[in-house]
Parts: C-alpha cells; sequence; structure tokens
C-alpha cells in the first residue's frame, strides 16, 4: 500500500468514514459476548488479587483460552471484579478495531483507489460483535488490520498476532514474504523473523510455564477435518468480503497484492486443519476479513463496475442476513448472562465446589472452586479422551474431587424433569451425569432462566460426602 500525499484531505475523509461505519456496526452489537470472556476476566482477576495465572485460586497454573499476554492488558482492570475486567476488554478491543477500519480506509484511499464502496461490510456483523465481545479477538483483529502494510509497526503487528493465535501463523508467514522484494538488506527477513520467532518464543514460554508448547485449547478442544471444512464454507459464504473476489481482475494484481491473497487463502487453509470452532460469527476467521476486503478493493479497480455491483449487492444481502438472523439477537447475550450471573450468585453460595460444562458465566457467579467438564480451564480434563462437550470424565474423579454442586443446561423446550435424572440435557457429558453414581443422591433444588432462549439451567446439590 503506497501513499498519495497530495491527497490528505480526501485520504483523512476515507478513514474518518471508515472508522465511522466500524463504529455503527459496533454500536449495533454491543452487548454481544461469550462465556470464554468471563474465564479470561477470571484469570485476570486472579492475578490482579496475588493468586498467579489460575483460574482457580488453588488450582494450576493455566492459561485456559487466554493468549499468552492479553490477561495481563486486563489486570489493571480486575482488581475489583471480573465485571470490570470484562468491560476493559470489551473497550479496549471495540476500541482498537474502530481505530484500524479508519486506518485501512485511510490507506486504501492514499493509494489511489476508491474504499467507499466496499466499505460498508467493515459494519459486518462478524467484525462488529467479535470487536467488543470481551475477548482478545478485537485487538487480534486490529493488529492483523495493521500488518497490512509495510512498515516497522506493521511487521511487529504481525509478529504479535501469530506470538498470540497460532491459526494466524500462516496469515503472518505470506504477509512478511513481501518485504522480500521490496526491502534490501538484512530488512528483507526481519517480518519473517519477527513472525516466526514470536511464536515459537511464546510457545517455549508456555512449556516454561504450562508444561505444554501449546495452548490448553488444542487439547481440549480436539480439531476434525469435516468440522473445518463446514466452518470454512461458512466463513466464504456468509462473511462478505469474499463474494467481491469472484470474477476477473486477478492479472492485473501487483506481487504484493496477490500476496495478500495468499495471505487470506492461507489462513482459511489453517482454520480446516484447525477444526474451525464452535463459537458463532466465525471468530476464528475475523482478523483476515479486512485482508479480504483489501484484495476486493484491488479487484475493484480491474473489473467491469457492473459486474463488482452485483457481486457487492449479494455480500450486502448475506451480511444483512447474518445481522438479523445472529448479530442482532446476540446484543441480548450481555443482559442474559448478567441476569443468570445475579440469580445464580444465592442459588451457588452455600457450595464448596461447583462442576459444570459452562465455567465462563459460572465463574463470574461463584469465586470458589469450579470443576471444569470440558478441561478448558483443567489440564487432568482436557487430557481425557472426547471432545469439548463429550470429555470421558469417570465417576472416579467425582469421587476424588467431591463436588457438592452441578449445574446443567436443559436440551431447548426442555423442562426439568422429577427426578432430575430423567432431564434431557444439551451436552453429552450432561446427559452422563445421571446414570453415575456419585450423583444419585443429588436432588435438583432450582433452575435458572437463560433469557433469550428456550433453555434454563438446573442446579443439583448434594451432601458432601465423608
Amino acid at each position: 500500500m503506497s501513499t498519495n500525499p497530495s491527497k490528505g484531505g480526501q485520504n483523512a475523509v476515507a478513514g474518518l468514514f471508515s472508522a465511522g461505519v466500524a463504529a455503527l456496526g459496533v454500536a449495533l452489537a454491543w452487548g454481544f459476548v461469550v462465556d470464554d470472556a468471563w474465564i479470561t476476566a477470571r484469570v485476570a482477576w486472579r492475578l490482579a488479587n496475588g493468586f498467579g495465572y489460575r483460574f482457580n485460586a488453588l488450582g494450576p497454573r493455566v492459561d485456559a483460552v487466554t493468549p499468552l499476554g492479553w490477561v495481563f492488558v486486563l489486570v489493571p482492570f480486575a482488581k475489583q471484579s471480573l465485571s470490570d475486567a470484562l468491560l476493559a476488554a470489551r473497550i479496549i478491543g471495540a476500541t482498537a478495531w474502530i481505530a484500524a477500519a479508519g486506518w485501512l480506509g485511510y490507506r486504501i484511499r492514499a493509494s489511489g483507489k476508491k474504499p467507499y464502496l466496499v466499505v460498508p461490510l467493515l459494519a459486518a456483523a462478524p467484525l462488529s460483535a467479535w470487536s467488543s465481545s470481551g475477548m482478545e479477538t478485537g485487538l487480534v483483529l486490529a493488529l492483523a488490520t495493521m500488518a497490512l502494510g509495510e512498515s516497522l509497526g506493521a511487521a511487529f503487528a504481525g509478529g504479535i498476532i501469530a506470538a498470540w493465535r497460532p491459526e494466524l501463523i500462516p496469515y503472518c508467514v505470506v504477509l512478511s514474504l513481501r518485504a522480500l522484494w521490496s526491502k534490501r538488506g538484512i530488512a528483507r527477513f526481519f517480518p519473517l523473523t519477527l513472525s516466526l520467532g514470536s511464536a515459537i518464543g511464546v510457545a517455549i514460554v508456555r512449556q516454561l510455564m504450562f508444561g505444554r508448547p501449546m495452548p490448553l485449547a488444542v487439547l481440549a478442544k480436539p480439531s476434525d477435518l469435516q468440522h473445518g471444512f463446514q466452518y470454512v464454507l461458512g466463513v466464504l459464504l456468509f462473511t462478505g468480503p469474499t463474494w467481491l473476489w469472484f470474477g476477473g481482475g486477478w492479472k492485473g494484481l501487483t506481487r504484493n497484492e496477490r500476496l495478500v491473497a495468499v495471505s487470506v487463502v492461507a489462513h482459511f487453509t489453517a482454520l480446516i486443519a484447525a477444526g474451525g470452532d464452535w463459537m458463532p460469527l466465525w471468530r476464528l476467521a475475523v482478523p483476515a476479513m479486512p485482508a479480504a476486503l483489501w484484495v476486493a478493493v484491488c479487484l475493484q479497480v480491474k473489473q467491469r463496475r457492473h459486474f463488482f455491483a452485483l457481486r457487492f449487492a449479494v455480500a450486502t444481502v448475506v451480511s444483512i442476513v447474518v445481522w438479523v438472523e445472529i448479530g442482532i439477537p446476540g446484543r441480548h447475550v450481555m443482559q442474559a448472562r448478567a441476569s443468570l450471573i445475579e440469580a445464580a450468585r444465592p442459588a451457588l453460595s452455600n457450595a464448596a465446589r461447583v462442576a459444570t460444562l459452562d465455567v465462563g458465566w459460572a465463574g463470574a457467579a461463584f469465586s470458589g472452586e469450579i470443576l471444569d467438564l470440558a478441561g478448558v480451564t483443567d489440564p487432568r480434563v482436557a487430557l481425557l479422551s472426547g471432545g469439548h462437550t463429550s470429555k470421558n470424565i469417570q465417576n472416579s474423579w467425582f469421587d476424588w474431587m467431591q463436588p457438592d454442586a452441578l449445574v446443567l443446561l436443559s436440551a431447548p423446550g426442555e423442562s426439568i424433569r422429577d427426578p432430575w435424572t430423567g432431564t434431557l440435557f444439551a451436552r453429552v457429558i450432561e446427559n452422563r451425569m445421571g446414570s453415575m453414581a456419585y450423583w444419585q443422591e443429588c436432588r435438583f433444588t432450582r433452575s435458572l432462566e437463560l433469557r433469550h432462549t428456550q433453555q434454563m439451567y438446573a442446579i443439583v446439590s448434594c451432601p458432601l460426602k465423608p
């Protein structure tokens, strides 16, 4: 992206317009959050209060779902409560993305191209929702956008996201190849060295801190190629920018523009290998969406205007459908979870240990020890066979850990039956609880409404065993 300083005013207008569109999308999506964001906030809260890099105060040192380093960004805000840390994460992510969107619009216009037809896609639901979700995604998205530049700062941005998100390493490596032709001397290799070196360095630190070079989530959520293919197919059809790639114009792209396109393809390939993700709105694909938009702008210059307008219309319709079906309903998640947390606090106040699959919101409602049935925050469970919601946990594990409360999510439309063991629950591991000897003497004590859904949480309590 080379700049044209003679048109600084037009460039600034394009940047402000792009930032404004991104801000509008964030405002529409504000309220979207995922349970994993509370996990990060709880780890930050433990760190801020002197317990170390832990989910449970006396539990194992664990990175959980937090990229190494991101949790320290939240520590200054986490001393008093998890909620403060979560709010800070949401504001940081949203602000970073809006600023990066403004930079992208500025650079597109400065390179002699007109971004205005494509810029509305900066308000797409995946970008808007995930930038303010409370996870590191907003900051990663901003850094992935900045990595599209060719400066020293862009190289550092690529190095950070390669370190934080392993699936982005191919994306960063391909982008770093641009320097091999555009720079001279040893500087040609600096972006590539930084991307690979930072990723290797973080793997070494993880090994030293946690006893493994990869994030715990890799073990807790084993990959599945079939799901990965389905995930990327959803990305191609529903995120918007890739619709603008169809048609001619590819031969007219410069080498660097083609490498940006290859970086997007490399990232999607990595997502197939990673098995995708269970979260809505294609979280793992979001960091590559600005690069896909940049390629679309470059193709726009080479294509016939009416053909490009037709494809943009399709992309716009798809984006609107995603907003209506997922984005707008997702605005209620934060409010629903806040109500759930408030209702759960008195219901769990007398518990010593709580076992649940959804440790995110439960960790905000209960400050004591939580037994993670998914293994996202517990290496002992993560190493067991089975998927994210179907870990092969044996009855003997509960005999050893002695939980006295169990939190289960009902299947859609299902009410809690008497006895509770006859209830159909949402996930495999939850449906196995009723057949285990440990839980036979336990009784259903309370249901918690999960607003805006047809589901509820059941709290099962048991007497502590000698």
